[in-house]
């Protein structure tokens, strides 16, 4: 595995919002980015065992849903929720299909749009009430928006091109790009742009099949994603060029949506390796190194947001890999955050099939090893997906 050079990422500019269109800046990809393809497998993983039924839930208080477009108050942890239909109560006031705020073990939500189209896919904007997410409100298509949750200031949409979805929004830990999905050439490839105004589009990944599911590295320096291009979905990683490609699971299975822990030691992911999607952690090769080849375990500092450059050890053995969820309940959209004592904890959402053909979706969050799982979405209502900030 080559070695990744140390270099750095500045931009100059004013952070202007632009609701227009902006000219499509696409690089063309040259024979020689083209051919980069081969990849080397690190692991197959062993099948556990059968996993338990899961209850179904029981019948909750009706929550309290708050005005058309709010200002979200910003003390505390908070969880970007997308809504979905098949709550067991939704109340008046609870439209699937809509980002909401809400603090854990709070019956209060705080609605971010209010839309007859789909909003998901919402993210936080690192150290801000920023946050970007994907609609198809326009010509149904789904193109990349931004809001602030700290005023009502108009939804502004950023548009890298005029034809095809955008999707799968990711932002980098500094704030200045946004990765996302496209289908605009044919199959999804992954892209990037300036977060704040939606310029500079470059494309990262040239392949004929589907590479989806992106996200940074704490960082910076690395891209994990979702690859079809060994013939099922699997995980990858890349340097943020598209350089440095490597397979990190090789199974027959579906593993998909990766995403960092804070520390950019692990991976979680979800797999049907075991009949019933779940979410799965991944222990990347150890050790890590610095790029001056110091080991760097003493030096991450999640409390003060210290995170060295990483790079992955060519000598280091394959990942391990293991479940952290069990059960016949479908996993999926994993994420993670910090606890306040700065040590890192999971969140992911469990969708259990009621007897009557319906779904219902909940938020936990869990250890980082994915013990300790408590519901914290509001009771009686569906939520597709959340994110903790």
């Amino acid at each position: 595995m080559r070695t990744v050079q140390r270099w750095g990422w500045s931009l100059v500019g004013v952070l202007l919002v632009a609701c227009g269109a902006q000219p499509e800046q696409i690089v063309v990809p040259t024979q020689a980015v083209i051919e980069q393809t081969t990849v080397t497998p690190l692991a197959i993983v062993a099948t556990p065992t059968a996993p338990a039924a899961t209850a179904i839930p029981t019948l909750p208080p009706i929550p309290v849903i708050t005005g058309e477009r709010d200002v979200v108050p910003q003390e505390g942890f908070q969880v970007l929720a997308v809504a979905q239909p098949g709550s067991v109560i939704e109340p008046e006031g609870f439209v699937p299909g809509e980002v909401y705020v809400f603090t854990p073990f709070s019956s209060t939500l705080y609605r971010l749009t209010l839309n007859p189209a789909q909003d998901r896919e919402a993210i936080w904007a690192p150290g801000s009430g920023r946050i970007f997410f994907s609609s198809d409100r326009e010509n149904n298509t789904f193109y990349l928006y931004s809001l602030s949750v700290n005023d009502r200031n108009p939804i502004q949409r950023l548009d890298p091109f005029s034809s095809g979805d955008q999707r799968e929004p990711a932002l980098s830990p500094d704030g200045l790009t946004l990765l996302f999905t496209s289908n605009r050439g044919g199959a999804d490839a992954l892209y990037s742009l300036f977060a704040g105004d939606g310029r500079g589009t470059t494309q990262i990944t040239f392949n004929a099949t589907r590479d989806y599911q992106a996200n940074w590295s704490p960082d910076a320096t690395w891209i994990t994603f979702t690859s079809e291009r060994d013939g099922n979905p699997e995980i990858y990683i890349m340097d943020r060029t598209g350089g440095g490609l490597q397979r990190l699971t090789d199974h027959p299975s579906n593993d998909n949506q990766p995403v960092f822990s804070p520390d950019g030691r692990r991976l979680a992911f979800i797999s049907d390796r075991n009949g019933s999607p779940q979410v799965y952690i991944m222990a990347l090769p150890q050790p890590f190194r610095e790029f001056d080849e110091r080991s760097n375990d003493s030096e991450i500092d999640l409390a003060a947001g210290i995170i060295p450059p990483l790079e992955l050890d060519p000598a280091a053995p394959p990942p391990s890999v293991y479940a952290a969820t069990t059960g016949r309940a479908i996993k999926s959209s994993p994420s993670w955050y910090l606890t306040e004592t700065y040590r890192a904890g999971l969140i992911y959402t469990e969708t259990t099939l009621r007897p009557d053909g319906t779904r219902y979706s909940e938020i936990y969050r869990a250890n980082d090893d994915g013990s300790n799982a408590q519901v914290i979405s509001p009771p009686g209502l569906s939520f597709a997906e959340g994110r903790a900030r």
